[in-house]
């Protein structure tokens, strides 16, 4: 009698299963164990046996309906069709996206042998599928929204007069203060009950959006300084506690205190300018392309710098696509034509 190979596999809890656990691991197993000798664990090193999971969250409920009443506010009250197809294109972005990602990451599971012959003998080692599922999804949900702009682009108005600002400076700045703290707490404090900020995505999004709409200064804050706090902190822990690569002193300065204070500094040059009237590119351009350069350098630096020309990890095919999306993104935000030259053809 033939000795059955060994399959040796983890799979870390998360609370109560889900899509992800069913398509990136369970299937899977039950298939495998028919012709291997499997083994099968937890692979949270935190896990202990007589430990209590808390149940995961789920909140797509919460969010859908939130999504349609968004929606009918835009339509029905607000009068705004674009934002109105927009959102429908979001949707089905992500309508695709997903499942395309997650049909990615079980054919790879459910197929090995696809993979044990041709290019895929150097490349499936070092391909992380998982990243790859996110990625897809990504990349789908984004391609999807700019294909919706480009379509309803006779719909975009250049402005004709300054937007108005509803939120009295002060009040604008409290609500910064708020989100930041909470923000920080949430992802840096390890507080009980303070990860529920950045956990629950309507709670997380509740100030900026108040912020970004009725404000002189969120427009130009939540894409750069804010959103950059957990990346920048994060990078910064990981390379200085985590990995020891630097010492604390260089390891906080090059990335978390530079990194924030150009992009504040950018943040309120640019805000400076504001109220903006007529093509609204510029503003778009400059933003765009100090986001996608710094988060890129920053995930870079949290991958350690998987260069092409080094050996492989699972980490290089992830980095490369970023690089050529950050790449292409650049060549399109430096080569676009003013909308409004667009517009008067």
């Amino acid at each position: 009698m033939a000795t059955k190979e060994r399959v040796l596999s983890g799979m870390r809890p998360s609370g109560r299963l889900h899509l992800g656990n069913y398509l990136g691991a369970l299937a899977n197993w039950v298939k495998l164990q028919d012709d291997y000798d499997c083994f099968y664990f937890s692979a949270d090193w935190r896990w202990r046996p007589d430990a209590a999971l808390t149940p995961r969250r789920e909140v797509w409920g919460g969010l859908l309906f939130a999504l349609i009443g968004l929606l009918g506010y835009v339509r029905g009250i607000r009068d705004d069709r674009l934002a109105l197809r927009l959102g429908l294109w979001g949707i089905l972005g992500g309508a695709i996206g997903f499942p395309l990602g997650q049909s990615l990451q079980a054919f790879h599971a459910w197929h090995p042998g696809v993979f044990t012959a041709g290019i895929w003998v150097r490349l499936d080692p070092v391909l992380n599928w998982w990243s790859f599922m996110e990625t897809t999804f990504g990349a789908t949900m984004g391609a999807a929204l700019g294909l919706g702009l480009w379509i309803n682009f006779s719909r975009v108005d250049p402005l004709s007069e300054p937007g108005d600002t509803t939120i009295p400076l002060s009040i604008e700045g409290v609500l910064l203060a708020v989100h930041a703290v909470l923000l920080v707490a949430s992802e840096f404090s390890g507080l009980p009950g303070a990860g529920l900020y950045t956990e629950l995505s309507l709670l997380l999004g509740l100030v900026p959006i108040v912020g970004v709409a009725g404000g002189r200064w969120w427009p130009v804050l939540v894409p750069l300084p804010i959103t950059l706090l957990p990346i920048a902190g994060k990078t910064g822990r990981a390379l200085v506690y985590d990995e020891h690569t630097m010492a604390p002193f260089g390891g906080w300065l090059l990335y978390l205190v530079l990194p924030l204070s150009v992009a504040t500094a950018a943040a309120v040059a640019i805000g400076r300018r504001r109220p903006f009237t007529g093509d609204g590119q510029a503003f778009a351009r400059r933003v765009l392309l100090l986001a996608v350069w710094g988060y890129f350098l920053l995930n870079f630096a949290f991958f350690r710098f998987p260069w092409p020309w080094e050996t492989w990890t699972p980490r290089t095919p992830n980095a490369i696509v970023f690089f050529v999306c950050a790449v292409g993104l650049t060549v399109e935000a430096l080569r676009a034509t003013p909308a409004s030259t667009r517009l008067d053809s």
